[in-house]
């Protein structure tokens, strides 16, 4: 047996020998063959943007085997499966490719639009989206990189899955309007690509994980920024920064900046074309400036369109200032009326308590001095009413009068016995004295009757005495001449 095998030793060492001429070079084009394909993991990295940036899965994908943290990818499939986590044991494979109209058609599921028309809105998400920013929407918008990277995937879904973007995230935390101003941009956008510009996709190796989406253009270089720092100045008369001014700049009909002027000027960045200029309001005292239109220029200078007569505004060297007019003082339209009160032969009356009226309303009340009062009325019909007159005289009865626009009085109708004048202005009322009391005929004093004087007492008294006297002497004879008998 032994001798057989060794007898057998060197055929079998000459077929080992061929069979790996032969089957090497299959191995190494297997292996050429998967380089080729650019086998990439993906994975999602939670915690890595705060809750308020309302994104909780962003995606990296980078070569199988690296350590890398790999470039950013998008979901093309809303209800599949997200890649797996970072230190997740599982590993979620994809396959790179080179985007093309059919294979955007081939691995979106809902897609709001196909061929073409998918493939370059999806191309302009991603050349305006994070982390590209081409057109500047993030500092527009003044959004953090996770707010923008949110909005980007939302723009995606809206094309790949004719999604809307919701009101608020799945913690329930509301979109501001800036967020949905950016999203609004981002999926109605015409920006102009780059010829050549190219999209990466990721095909899963796994249908029930996502097709992703990469933010990596290919045969384009990036383009350089093409915006534009302009500066505006917002100054009143005198050259000193005015505050409070409330300014808006529009491209077309899209709102692209707006601010409130403070005490130094604004920078923002723009890109070259026609803006208008607006001023919601202006400063207290001040006039708001009539729209105007200007061109930044692709040097970065500014010309200016038709500025309103009487209004300033300048560009020099990318700087734009605007001076608002200050607010004229209103024209005064009441009218100085005076109003003499006095007594018969003209001279003034001082202590009337006098009120003027306008309909209901009390608008004036003053008593009146040695001098004539004056009062600003507006044009319009009033009631002169006195309230009390001096001692020692009539109160005025009430009576209309017109102030006109000129300045003049008209003179509604006065009580008959009553004077009230009117010129230039001027309303003398004069009021009329008390009469004075009538004095009542001297009655007649009855008189009284008399009373015996002291004298004429004393008298009487002797009289009575001498009566009482005689009468008894007349007793006394009589009953003598009764006894003598």
């Amino acid at each position: 047996m032994i001798s057989i095998f060794k007898s057998l030793r060197k055929p079998v060492g000459a077929v080992i020998l061929m069979l790996s001429i032969v089957l090497i070079p299959v191995f190494s084009g297997l292996s050429i063959q998967a380089d080729a394909a650019e086998i990439y993991q993906a994975y999602t990295k939670s915690g890595e943007y705060p809750a308020s940036d309302h994104l909780k899965n962003p995606i990296y994908v980078r070569p199988q085997g690296s350590n890398d943290k790999g470039d950013v990818a998008y979901c093309f499939n809303d209800h599949r499966a997200f890649p797996e986590s970072l230190n997740s044991p599982r590993k979620t494979l994809y396959t790179k490719e080179l985007g093309t109209a059919a294979s955007f058609g081939e691995l979106a599921d809902t897609e709001r639009v196909t061929g073409e028309n998918l493939y370059n809105a999806l191309i302009r998400v991603i050349y305006d989206g994070y982390p590209s920013n081409n057109s500047g929407i993030k500092e527009r918008y003044g959004l953090t990189d996770g707010q923008f990277r949110q909005i980007t995937q939302y723009a995606v879904w809206y094309y790949t899955d004719t999604f809307n973007m919701p009101n608020r995230d799945t913690s329930g935390n509301n979109f501001t309007q800036n967020e949905k101003d950016a999203f609004n941009d981002l999926v109605n956008s015409t920006t102009a690509i780059p010829a050549g510009t190219q999209l990466d996709i990721y095909r899963s190796q796994d249908n029930a994980y996502q097709n992703l989406l990469s933010g990596h253009f290919q045969a384009a270089p990036t383009p350089q920024p093409t915006t534009k720092e302009v500066e505006f100045s917002k100054v009143k008369a005198g050259g000193t920064e005015l505050a409070g001014a409330q300014i808006q700049i529009f491209k077309g009909t899209q709102k692209v900046d707006e601010w409130t002027s403070t005490t130094t000027s604004k920078k923002i960045m723009l890109e070259p074309g026609q803006y208008r200029f607006h001023e919601e309001a202006a400063p207290a005292g001040f006039l708001a400036v009539t729209d105007f239109t200007f061109t930044v220029n692709t040097d970065g200078t500014v010309t200016l369109g038709t500025i309103a007569q009487g209004e300033t505004v300048v560009a020099v060297n990318g700087k734009i200032t605007v001076t608002d007019n200050a607010r004229p003082a209103p024209t005064p339209t009441s009218k100085q009326i005076e109003f003499s009160k006095i007594k018969l032969g003209g001279t003034e009356l001082a202590g009337a308590h006098i009120q003027i009226f306008n309909g209901t309303q009390k608008i004036e009340e003053w008593v009146s001095g040695t001098t004539s009062h004056m009062v600003m009325l507006e044009p319009g019909q009033y009631r002169f009413h006195e309230e009390a007159a001096p001692e020692g005289f009539l109160t005025v009865t009430d009576f209309t009068f017109t102030v006109n626009a000129d300045g003049t009085v008209t003179l509604g109708a006065i009580v008959q016995g009553e004077t009230v004048a009117a010129a230039n202005g001027k309303i003398t009322v004069t009021d009329n004295a008390k009469p004075a009391p009538q004095t009542e005929p001297k009655k007649p004093t009855p008189k009284k009757p008399k009373t015996p004087n002291t004298g004429d007492q004393s008298n009487a008294s002797n009289y009575a005495g001498l009566i009482l006297t005689s009468g008894m002497l007349m007793m006394l004879m009589a009953y003598r001449r009764k006894q003598s008998k």
